[in-house]
């Protein structure tokens, strides 16, 4: 369990209005919610940068500290970015409690090269790249690793070859794959048909009946003669 702290004020205002007031002051406007209620708060943007630096791409829990001196063991929910600045405009924390299980989303990490790419000209093709798993708090990892090097071409690594960890219980149905290694050859996609032959074949599927409708009328002239 990786724990990270975060220093908060507890915001009062709401609105459109108190939240371009809040990113005017360089802070970010948020949300914390679960065991204790829901609470709007803010949060110096140089703070949150610094906790998203130190965060990385790992799952952790964050220890929110108020001005009111409580702390709020949580988990980071979301975020909100402007899509052209990248600036942070919003961010929502889920207050989780040390006695509960929690549900979370792990990032995996392949470690090492699989036998088959190295030796046998294959391919590894990475299907999961995240897992959802429930686990309390401190046992919660901060990201799933997965050893490949003994994957072969043909093999796969399904959730539940995933290495077993103390007290976390993988969510997500045991038969799905995360990664695999396939030969080269199957990478291969098969071009389609041109246009032409579907069209030409339509044609000749129309043409079919009115073929058969002039055999059939001249069937008929052949009797009357």
């Amino acid at each position: 369990m990786k724990l990270l702290p975060l220093n908060v004020s507890l915001r009062k205002e709401t609105g459109k209005g108190a939240a371009r007031r809040t990113r005017a002051a360089k802070q970010i406007p948020g949300v914390i919610y679960g065991i204790s209620g829901s609470s709007t708060l803010n949060v110096k943007e140089v703070d949150f940068r610094a906790l998203m630096r130190a965060k990385g791409d790992a799952t952790v829990l964050v220890e929110i500290n108020d001005e009111t001196g409580k702390k709020h063991l949580s988990v980071l929910q979301a975020i909100q970015r402007d899509p052209i600045t990248d600036r942070f405009l919003h961010v929502d924390f889920h207050e989780v409690s040390e006695k509960e299980a929690m549900h979370a989303t792990l990032p995996i990490h392949i470690k090492g090269e699989a036998f088959g790419v190295k030796n046998e000209k294959g391919l590894l093709e990475c299907v999961t790249h995240k897992i959802d798993v429930a686990c309390l708090p401190k046992d919660l990892p901060e990201f799933i690793e997965l050893d490949v090097s003994n994957l072969h071409v043909g093999e796969a690594i399904h959730v539940k070859d995933l290495p077993k960890l103390n007290g976390v219980k993988y969510m997500q149905n045991e038969a799905v794959v995360v990664v695999s290694c396939i030969g080269a050859d199957m990478k291969e996609v098969e071009e389609p048909a041109p246009a032409v032959e579907a069209e030409a074949k339509a044609e000749g599927e129309a043409a079919a009946p009115a073929d058969a409708e002039k055999t059939e009328k001249k069937e008929k002239a052949d009797k009357k003669a």
